[in-house]
């Protein structure tokens, strides 16, 4: 099946990003509550790359602020989300989880990590990093069945998420596998993106590889005994139209109404209310069993950390992956 695609990327030079992390910064160096501006990550991939900023504010401190509505369309192309930001209590309260290694002060006080900062164990990163690797494939595996569902394909978010997928094998140790060559293939087009032109037929042949090689993937790792935590028993709701059900086998089932990919893919407002019509049952193993504590010790931290941004900063997201974000209400 070749899919229709949107969002196909468009080269844009790196200093572009620079003139709009300048406007970034611009519009929130006046805000006296704030403490730094950091930037995460590089452009690596221009045109394909987004910005992503992480503001932190000083403890006791409110902002109101929508850093975002002071951007035009050519800076909303290249920042994707929301701004990330945290108190500077919170930071040192949730950094840890992150494993973050390209974090970089752009605008104001640093703040110090020092002796006081938790430190993880050895045991307790690769224990995380392993839980962490779990949420990003399964939510790759979510996004990516449904998309194939519906015929039509959000090409440059894709990409970005689906890159970040070579260090979430490494976290879980998955060598060998028929994912890791179809990674290797990805990101060898990757780095020569705009040299050859976009093919969605030959694309399309990749994604349905790729999404089986995912699928075996987190079946290989969960017969490991490497089981995604959730933090309640149950059903759980992704999005507006998707439940997620444990179970043995890994599965995405679907009822309802399905429009013809072509119709989906030339109008927003109809691919939109077309969510309404249908559903989706995700089947996969999880598990909220916690022997040591230890997840609900990171989950809690990052409800807090969510609350505190919903009440002082609700313009910001929290400082979390978007699948753990999901089953905090």
């Amino acid at each position: 099946m070749t899919y229709q695609f949107l969002g196909i990327p468009e080269y844009v030079a790196p200093e572009v990003y620079e003139k709009t992390i300048d406007k970034i910064v611009d519009s929130l160096k006046g805000e006296d509550s704030i403490r730094s501006i950091y930037r995460l990550g590089n452009v690596n991939h221009p045109g394909i790359s987004d910005i992503d900023i992480v503001v932190l504010f000083k403890d006791g401190n409110k902002c109101s602020l929508n850093p975002v509505e002071f951007l035009n369309a050519d800076d909303k192309y290249l920042v994707t989300h929301e701004l990330f930001g945290a108190s500077e209590d919170q930071f040192r309260k949730v950094i840890q989880y992150s494993f973050w290694d390209n974090l970089k002060c752009i605008w104001g006080e640093p703040i110090e990590l020092g002796p006081d900062q938790l430190v993880l164990s050895n045991k307790e990163e690769v224990f995380y990093k392993r839980q962490v690797g779990l949420e990003f494939l399964q939510k790759n595996y979510i996004e990516l069945s449904v998309q194939k569902k519906y015929g039509v394909i959000k090409l440059r978010s894709l990409i970005q998420e689906i890159k970040g997928v070579r260090y979430d094998l490494d976290f879980l140790n998955i060598q060998n596998l028929a994912i890791n060559k179809c990674m290797d293939h990805f990101l060898d087009r990757l780095d020569n993106w705009f040299e050859e032109s976009f093919n969605p037929k030959e694309f399309s042949q990749w994604l349905d590889q790729y999404h089986k090689a995912l699928e075996e993937a987190i079946i290989y790792v969960n017969e490991k005994d490497k089981v995604l935590w959730v933090p309640r028993e149950g059903d759980l709701t992704y999005g507006r139209n998707i439940v997620l059900k444990k179970g043995e086998q890994l599965q995405c089932k679907t009822e309802g109404t399905f429009f013809p990919a072509i119709l989906l893919s030339k109008n927003k407002r109809v691919y939109n209310a077309h969510q309404r019509l249908n559903r989706f049952e995700i089947t996969m193993k999880y598990s909220s069993e916690d022997a040591d504590g230890l997840n609900l010790k990171r989950f809690k931290a990052f409800e807090i950390h969510k609350l505190e941004n919903r009440e002082c900063f609700p313009h910001f997201g929290a400082l979390m992956t978007s699948l753990a974000s999901q089953f905090i209400p």
